[in-house]
């Protein structure tokens, strides 16, 4: 597991005045600081260096704040940290990086431990130093404890083996560094030392939390009957427990190595299952089956099928080719399911992926540079699948592709030398899930007449798929993907309808409760979870975050003469304001009539200032007879108005009126590309039309007034 810890700003400033102060301890020595890095104000290490014998430990150096300070281990069986993150114990010979983020960087420290002639060994409980002088014990399996951790007066607290199967409630850290994890049927257990709750995240390959079922393989001391059980000294094996599923799923893809249902997902099938009746779970098929899974990095892994029913066959579904890829890697590890390289990270290898033995993976060695062409399908987030290699060659890394890291000794006098390559970053996915982003077209149907039933028609939404990966090396990020869904349907269920005061007037999405003359908001799944269907997708959706999922509809009465109408991209043509109402002209719709009142109704949107030239879309409700509006909900578009310089010549004068009549007066002459020498130009047309609406004699009019003081070009 990668060990982090978080240093505080306190902590930190005394950490740092400590590194002159005081001495380092048990056989440490501290490298003096590089004068113009501790000047530098910015947290920098002052070496990147260090080596350690087996049982001593080193100071890391640095200078400059180290507020907000993170740390984490490459490697804990060899290295481990203090409190502070900066004093390294010296626990098992290797070598460990320890990386540091500070500011948005990260700086690098390289630890080597090299073999002590003085400590024996370590205890495989607490991971102290055994002294040479010092007694200790090793027991009938050949573990080595110290005192603390083996009484030598008899077997007073006899160890006792035992294995459960149980479902994490919670995990919690005393202040006494013991870490207490609490079943949901054994109660209490309790793990004295953080290397052996290093030893579970590590085995399980993340960090046990709540809700996780596993298999606990112990030993425990024996301290009577109410704490029989909670004092674990040694952990065996841990491992997820198997989960029994039940489910009919339609099979979209099926291989040698993985099953992919529609709504249950991925599955991994290993070559030591056995199928009941030849193979169930062929593309196409419809299955009822129960199985038993277990988790292997965030994989569900197929291990028995206790049932499988074929309740239905369709055509299979249709699956992109594969992709083509190559490039040239180091290999990192390598076994018959996988092969994971440096850069590149991890691929499965489904059986048939090689023609011949000059593209088997086998023939590959860990630290093998590879040249590989092949093609995979991306089967999830986390699963790419090689199906067939076109070639392979590799050849061992030489010291040239690699880092070559010299690590001088700074617990004695003596120099050792060693080389080591940082490790491969490898990425691992959880689990993501699908989130409402926003609204990209409205249904098609949004003015309805009493009676009608709702019609989510036309609909299309933007939608997201995030998940977070972490790294081996304690870095994470998190992907986001998006999507554009035309939605078919969504259950009932999930809709209610709302006045616009938000009394909600009808579930299920039923409208039979809405009244004509009024403007209602459709809410989808209330910010909660949804189930959907998308077109072209053959299986339900899960949605969540669905705040933002609602939109406003329109109900016109059934009889009388109120009715709400569609305006589209319509263009004001004439306007004309009176005392108490004015009217205007939408090109296309005709002519209407509005005063205050239209202006009133709370949670409508009705602009009271149309121009000519304005482009208005939304809804009115009006008075089908009188074509007077009511009120409505309007977006107004207001294109981009002149400043009156017709002859682009940085003045507004009367040149520029006189250059506006003779252009629409003579266009031959002098509108755009005219025989004139000075005819108006397309930038100055653009000036020219200070009302909106385009250039006519009524802009010249404006100028000449502008230039008498009459009439300002901003009263337009």
């Amino acid at each position: 597991m990668l060990f982090k810890k978080i240093l505080s700003f306190a902590l930190a400033a005394a950490m740092v005045s400590a590194l002159l102060a005081f001495p380092a301890v048990n056989g440490t020595k501290v490298i003096a600081a590089d004068s113009a890095a501790a000047e530098s104000g910015d947290f920098s290490l002052l070496t990147s260096e260090y080596e350690v014998a087996v049982g001593n430990t080193v100071q890391i150096a640095y200078s400059g704040s180290a507020n907000g300070l993170m740390t984490q281990i490459d490697n804990p069986f060899v290295i481990s940290d203090d409190a502070t993150g900066l004093v390294i114990k010296g626990l098992r010979t290797g070598s460990s990086g320890v990386s540091f983020f500070s500011g948005g960087k990260e700086f690098k420290a390289l630890i080597t431990v090299v073999p002590n002639p003085d400590i024996t060994d370590v205890c495989d409980i607490c991971r102290e130093p055994l002294n040479t002088d010092i007694n200790y014990t090793t027991t009938s399996d050949g573990e080595k404890l110290c005192q603390k951790c083996y009484p030598t007066i008899g077997d007073c607290c006899p160890r006792v083996h035992d294995t459960i199967t149980d479902e994490v409630t919670s995990v919690v850290l005393d202040n006494d560094d013991t870490y207490h994890i609490f079943f949901k049927e054994h109660g209490e257990y309790c793990l004295y030392s953080e290397t052996l709750y290093n030893v579970i995240t590590n085995r399980l390959g993340a960090e046990i939390k709540e809700g996780d079922k596993v298999v606990l393989d112990y030993d425990y001391y024996d301290l009577g009957p109410d704490t029989q059980k909670c004092s674990v000294w040694r952990i065996r094996s841990v491992k997820y427990a198997p989960e029994e599923l039940t489910f009919t799923g339609h099979v979209e893809y099926s291989c040698a190595r993985f099953v992919r249902f529609g709504r249950e997902g991925l599955f991994m099938l290993p070559d030591s299952l056995e199928y009941p009746d030849g193979n169930p779970f062929a593309e196409g098929n419809t299955v009822k089956t129960t199985v038993l899974c277990e988790k292997k990095d965030d994989i569900r892994v197929i291990t028995e099928i206790e049932s499988a029913e074929v309740v239905g066959t369709e055509e299979p579904v249709h699956i992109e080719a594969p992709f083509k890829e190559s490039f040239t890697d180091i290999v990192v590890e390598r076994d018959s399911e996988h092969i994971t390289f440096r850069e590149h990270g991890r691929f499965f290898l489904n059986k048939g992926y090689s023609m011949d033995s000059s593209t088997d993976v086998n023939n590959l060695n860990i630290g093998d540079s590879c040249e590989i062409v092949f093609y995979y399908r991306g089967l999830s987030d986390t699963v790419d699948l090689i199906t067939y290699i076109q070639s392979l060659s590799a050849a061992p890394v030489t010291t040239a592709d690699v880092s070559v890291t010299t690590v001088t000794t700074t617990t004695t006098d003596a120099k050792v030398t060693t080389t080591a390559s940082d490790g491969p970053e490898i990425w691992m996915w959880m689990t993501g899930v699908d989130h409402f982003d926003s609204i990209r077209t409205r249904p098609t149907k949004t003015i309805y007449t009493e009676g009608e039933e709702l019609d989510l028609s036309g609909l299309v939404i933007n939608a997201y798929h995030q998940a977070d990966k972490f790294s081996n090396k304690g870095n994470s990020m998190t992907v986001r993907t998006d999507y554009v869904w035309e939605v078919e349907k969504i259950d009932p269920k999930y809709i209610t309808i709302e006045n616009l005061g938000g009394e909600v007037i009808g579930e299920n999405g039923d409208m039979s409760k809405l009244r004509g003359g009024y403007a209602y908001t459709v809410v989808i799944g209330g910010g909660n979870n949804i189930r959907l269907n998308v077109k072209g997708e053959q299986y339900e959706k899960e949605m969540y975050d669905t705040q933002g999922f609602r939109f406003r509809i329109y109900v016109s009465p059934k009889e009388g003469v109120g009715k709400f109408i569609a305006i589209d991209k319509g263009e004001v043509e004439a306007f004309d304001y009176g005392s108490y109402s004015h009217g205007f002209v939408i090109k296309g719709y005709g002519a209407f009539s509005i005063d205050m009142d239209a202006h009133m109704h709370i949670n409508y949107n009705m602009p009271s200032g149309l121009q000519k030239g304005d482009i208005v879309s939304g809804v009115l409700y009006i008075n089908s007879e009188t074509n007077y509006i009511i009120t409505g909900d309007m977006e107004v578009f207001r294109p981009t108005l002149g400043n009156g310089d017709a002859n682009c010549d940085t003045k507004i004068e009367l040149a520029d009126a006189i250059l506006i009549m003779q252009a629409l007066a003579n266009p031959n002459k002098y509108g755009i590309d005219g025989s004139h020498e000075h005819c108006l130009t397309e930038m100055g047309r653009t000036n020219a039309d200070v009302n909106g609406g385009g250039m006519t004699s009524d802009d010249a009019l404006d100028i000449q007034l502008h230039l008498l003081g009459k009439k300002t070009l901003a009263m337009r």
